[in-house]
């Protein structure tokens, strides 16, 4: 029986997120496994001593080395988040050495049916690495500053073709990973622009691009005759506000 493995990273102030993610993910896709990267002592101690038993917390602190500490040193919480997504791989292998497959999954998103289907379509591709395509309506269209494809659900097979890549985008974070557009960079989600035509042999952009909605593109999809049953929704820009409030995501 395959298994999957699935992480994600927030700290404190998303933890309640990163739970219903992973809750509505498990509800869909049975014969995963689950891990946090908690990036603060609250996240890590919660989810030791109360959380759901079958999501397993990773230490900030086995995850970070000499040259991430370094990294640390000069960016946000936000700019660290980023820098570290690249390094989830790792966190899991080290943890399940016999991983298959790893997917990143941003904190921030709802699952509404089961992913099987990209896994399946990566096999059926041939190729190591799945990312998925902004799929920006026109007139939210921000893929000049933040990119053609979004980081937010992103599988690699544990195989050199897959390490390749996340080890050379691991390094690009480590050296430059910025809340800024610079040179063609922004954060960490800009480097993938070029992995399609730099990997053609090992990166596949899930397709069709309507299974991932987001606040800019819900509206466009939902109005199309033609679109296709979706995956997810991420949530961007949901946060909370006060005692039981929340915006669920305006922030285009």
């Amino acid at each position: 029986m395959r298994v999957y493995n699935f992480i994600t990273l927030c700290d404190s102030g998303f933890l309640a997120f990163a739970i219903t993610m992973l809750e509505s993910l498990r509800l869909h896709f049975a014969y995963c496994k689950y891990y946090i990267l908690c990036m603060d002592s609250k996240v890590y101690d919660y989810l030791t001593i109360l959380g759901p038993k079958w999501i397993t917390p990773i230490s900030i602190d086995e995850v970070e080395t000499a040259e991430l500490l370094a990294a640390k040193e000069g960016r946000t919480e936000r700019e660290y988040c980023w820098t570290l997504s690249s390094h989830c791989f790792e966190a899991v292998r080290t943890r399940c050495p016999e991983a298959e497959s790893i997917t990143y999954l941003d904190a921030d998103m709802f699952f509404l049916r089961s992913p099987v289907e990209l896994f399946e379509e990566l096999e059926n591709e041939k190729k190591s690495i799945l990312i998925t395509d902004h799929h920006y309506a026109p007139e939210y269209n921000a893929s000049s500053r933040s990119g053609r494809y979004c980081v937010q659900y992103l599988t690699m097979l544990s195989n050199p073709q897959g390490w390749k890549v996340i080890n050379e985008w691991k390094k690009q974070c480590l050296d430059w990973c910025f809340a800024r557009l610079e040179d063609g960079k922004f954060g960490d989600q800009m480097y993938l622009n070029d992995w399609p035509s730099k990997h053609q042999g090992i990166v596949h952009v899930a397709n069709p691009p309507d299974r991932f909605l987001a606040p800019w593109n819900v509206d466009m999809v939902s109005k199309s005759v033609n679109s296709s049953q979706p995956i997810l929704y991420h949530f961007q820009g949901a946060r909370y506000v006060g005692d039981n409030r929340i915006i669920l995501g305006i922030d285009h």
